[in-house]
């Protein structure tokens, strides 16, 4: 049973007098007309409530033989439970979470929101061409949902006995769970598995695959299943779908170029378009770019992007957060800013040369290449790889288990203790120590300065592996040329007392070369200037 707070469950007690009154509009009970997608005819039904003008009537009322009739406007609020022989029309509006399609019931969504936690239990019917219904969506067994339309949040599951035709919508986080026993057919075309074509009448994603595809509205799927943690809560569930052949939509593959003078928003990319992002210009949430190429220079692109099997090149402007890659793209940052939890999945790529990254995780089979701008909060899964050559990672540095760092650079300090003479130039020498610190130079010259940790806030797991490759040398690190002036005199102090305060890393600063600034370096710098 859910857990509730007691405020939930004073809510759920209440049943308003409107309420009542809305649902007893007709005398005599008569059968309401239901497994006949779109709204019926009011008059089949024993009582009706129209909202609006009627808002949040409800706070937990099991209903039979009613129809509610949410519009633009319209409100009610959790939980509502239909009931046998009776039908919820939304087409605009919020209904709240908690709502539970039961024996008997019908629903139709053409537009509005519905709110988390919807079940589609045994015996109902579920239409859904519009609108946007939230996570946790649950289509359980004995239920029929039919998908033509609509924006789906994190977790639908389909469970064993339902059955569930999607023909159309966006699916956001690519989070469909499909379990064997259950029956779901996706109907479209330009479908991929792992990359390649595929035409085969069924298809069974396991953990580490991607299914792509275009559904029957043009809309643009991604499907994939991980080996990671987030499985626990899904336990041994598998994606296993049938496949159904539909003409798709034509594709125009005119360059498009959104800026602020261009209203035209478009949903996401088919194979083979090319969408330029400029200043000004807005991309919604949930944007899909399908084996296309997206170019940002400028303006905004909402939550939970996807490339699957694309280029996205980033020089400029915002990207949200939750943006993922998954197999066969390559995302190239040179400028701009990404949101946090932006993701590299099994088979893509990403490159960071620039621009300002808030939050990068990286999973199996997946690459990403540092050589310049910032990554604020780094997490390496296991079975990625991530290059660091150039810019600046923050100090939220989470590499785990099974995963694979390489670092390019000079000047290493292990522990204080110099590794530079002991390397060959291009060659990787693999860090086993943990609990030390390692620090030098990337290869474009940004001083950094890691502690090896396996606990702790700054993570590297002792079966990560870890490694450090010299490279070219960088230009010469004078000790005690705090400010980089090229002389050693006393305007170098305020620099020194601005990175001892700071707590951060400058080799010009480590004086006494142990890998970190601290005190300990303060006699060292004063003796260096003396000398000066």
């Amino acid at each position: 049973m859910r857990s509730m707070n007691i405020q939930r469950l004073i809510k759920r007690s209440r049943l308003c007098l409107l309420g009542l009154v809305g649902l007893t509009l007709f005398s005599t009970p008569v059968d309401g007309q239901v497994f006949e997608p779109g709204p019926s005819d009011p008059e089949l039904f024993s009582g009706v409530v129209n909202t609006p003008p009627t808002l949040g009537i409800f706070s937990n009322i099991g209903f039979s033989f009613g129809q509610i009739n949410i519009f633009d406007g319209g409100l009610v609020d959790a939980r509502l439970d239909a009931n046998f022989g009776s039908e919820v029309n939304i087409s605009g509006g919020f209904l709240g979470d908690d709502f539970n399609a039961n024996s008997g019931s019908e629903v139709n969504i053409s537009g509005g929101t519905v709110g988390d936690d919807f079940d589609a239990n045994s015996g109902s019917q579920i239409n859904i061409s519009g609108g946007s219904v939230g996570e946790r969506f649950d289509a359980n067994d004995g239920s029929e949902v039919n998908i033509s339309g609509g924006v789906f949040g994190r977790f639908f599951n389909a469970r064993s006995g339902s059955e569930v035709n999607i023909s159309g919508g966006i699916f956001t986080g690519s989070t469909l769970t499909a379990v064997s026993g259950s029956d779901v057919e996706v109907i479209g075309g330009d479908f991929k598995f792992n990359g390649i074509p595929f035409s085969e009448p069924t298809v069974t994603v396991s953990s580490g695959d991607t299914f792509s595809g275009t559904l029957a509205d043009g809309s643009t799927i991604v499907f994939t299943r991980f080996l990671f943690s987030q499985d626990a809560a899904i336990g041994d569930f598998i994606f296993e779908v049938t496949l159904t052949s539909a003409e798709l939509p034509p594709i125009d593959l005119a360059p498009i170029v959104v800026d602020s003078t261009n209203s035209n928003r478009p949903s996401g990319l088919r194979e083979g378009q090319t969408l330029t992002l400029l200043g000004g210009g807005e991309l919604g949430d949930h944007f899909r770019a399908s084996d296309a190429t997206l170019n940002v220079e400028g303006g905004e692109i909402g939550l939970f992007g996807v490339a699957v099997g694309s280029e996205v090149n980033i020089s400029g402007g915002t990207v949200g957060e939750f943006f993922n890659a998954f197999f066969g793209s390559v995302v190239n940052i040179s400028g701009g800013s990404i949101g946090e939890a932006f993701e590299t999945n099994p088979g893509s790529e990403v490159n960071i040369s620039g621009g300002n990254v808030a939050g990068l995780s990286t999973f199996l089979d997946s690459e990403a290449n540092i050589s310049g701008g910032s990554v604020a909060l780094l997490s390496t899964f296991p079975g990625s790889v991530v290059n660091i050559s150039g810019g600046s990672v923050g100090s939220e540095f989470f590499v785990r288990s099974g995963s694979e760092v390489n670092l390019v650079g000079s000047n290493f300090v292990l522990d204080g203790v110099p590794l530079d003479d002991s390397l060959t130039m291009g060659e990787p020498f693999t860090i086993v120590e943990r609990e030390v610190t390692l620090s030098g130079l990337f290869a474009d010259g940004s001083p950094f300065s890691f502690n090896l940790n396996s606990s702790r806030q700054e993570v590297f797991a002792s079966d990560a592996t870890l490694t450090v490759t010299l490279g070219a040398p960088v230009t010469e690190i004078v000790l005690g040329d705090v400010n980089q002036d090229g002389v050693i005199d006393f305007s170098d102090i305020p620099a020194f007392i601005a990175v001892l305060q700071a707590g951060a890393f400058q080799a010009e600063a480590d004086t006494d070369e142990n890998g970190v600034v601290d005190f300990s370096d303060i006699s060292s710098f004063i003796a260096i200037l003396i000398a000066a």
